[in-house]
């Protein structure tokens, strides 16, 4: 009988798959998810809210500058924070941020652009 080195390396490949499998069912549920967004007016981050949108963290910048997305922002502070609720809502509107509401739109850089919105 020929020893047949396919069949040797389709066999380590197959014991390799298994293990592979097992590794993976040990291992916790991945946190790529977008945020679990219940009734409850939640918080998110840049990086959830863009999960949440499917979109890229620049493209969230990139809403917040020229002010098509609701975002807070406290006072001091560097970073900007999004109301789930909000972006519920302006996901269903359809329509982009109305930057004449009573919201204060402040800028990355902590300063009103010259329009006012961004």
């Amino acid at each position: 009988m020929l020893h047949n080195p396919f069949q040797e390396l389709t066999d380590k490949l197959s014991l390799i798959f298994e293990r592979l499998d097992k590794i993976e069912q040990s291992l916790p549920p991945r946190s790529q998810a977008a945020p679990n967004v219940t009734g409850e007016d939640q918080l998110l981050t840049t990086s959830e809210a863009a999960l949440l949108l499917g979109l890229s963290v620049q493209t969230i910048y990139g809403k917040i500058h020229r002010g098509e997305i609701p975002f807070h922002k406290p006072p001091g502070s560097k970073r900007v924070y999004f109301k789930s609720k909000e972006l519920m809502e302006y996901v269903s509107s359809g329509k982009d941020c109305n930057p004449s509401d009573n919201r204060r739109l402040i800028s990355i850089t902590g300063q009103k652009s010259k329009t006012g919105t961004f």
